[in-house]
């Protein structure tokens, strides 16, 4: 990459807030420096977000970790005096430095949620003689989560009737009326919410 693309990538950083999803982080170029390339740009804040995260997990010092991952591209790069000084630089950013812890907190549960779907079927019920056309059936619901569990991916299956599908949907509108709560809250006290993923802004109403 060449000085005047880093360092253009690097300002740019240097003023973002702390955002996790990739959308947001794009959002936030093409809005703040859409000169700067954007395949560039996802590529450093992906990795400057992952390395944050790593050097987080290992709890080495900024610039002995910087080092150490120059070190390992040594055999290609030759001299990593730069690649190591551009590390440091941008580990350092506020961005990667909370993005990185909050990357850790993130994860700091037994199981994440990867995917989730209803699936509604009818089940006929049928009489005595299996020839007779069923006259009832009952229509099933089955909840399917996916997860993942440190490297393994799971997933189970609830059935669910119609007071099932009404708790569930009181329990979740819930959710996001707390959650709107909380950002409303929070942002008026000036605390950022970090966000995981792509998120409809709050309007806050006089």
């Amino acid at each position: 990459m060449e000085p005047a693309t880093f360092d253009a990538i690097k300002s740019t950083l240097s003023e973002m807030p702390v955002i996790l999803d990739p959308d947001g982080i794009e959002s936030y170029r093409s809005t703040t420096a859409p000169d700067v390339p954007a395949d560039a740009f996802r590529d450093v804040a992906s990795a400057g977000l992952n390395l944050s995260l790593g050097r987080q997990s290992i709890g080495l010092a900024r610039d002995l970790f910087a080092q150490q991952v120059a070190d390992q591209f040594s055999a290609d790069l030759g001299d990593t005096e730069a690649l190591r000084d551009r590390l440091a630089s941008l580990l350092s950013l506020r961005c990667f430095d909370i993005g990185g812890k909050a990357l850790d907190l993130l994860f700091e549960t037994e199981r994440h949620l990867s995917d989730t779907r209803i699936i509604s079927d009818l089940r006929p019920v049928f009489a005595e003689t299996a020839s007779d056309v069923p006259q009832t059936s009952l229509l099933v619901h089955t909840l399917k989560i996916e997860y993942h569990e440190g490297d393994d991916h799971g997933q189970f299956f609830a059935s669910l009737d119609m007071a099932d599908l009404r708790k569930l949907r009181d329990v979740v509108e819930r959710a996001m009326e707390k959650d709107a709560t909380l950002r409303k809250a929070l942002g008026g006290a000036g605390i950022q919410i970090i966000e995981t993923q792509r998120h409809d802004p709050v309007v806050s109403t006089p």
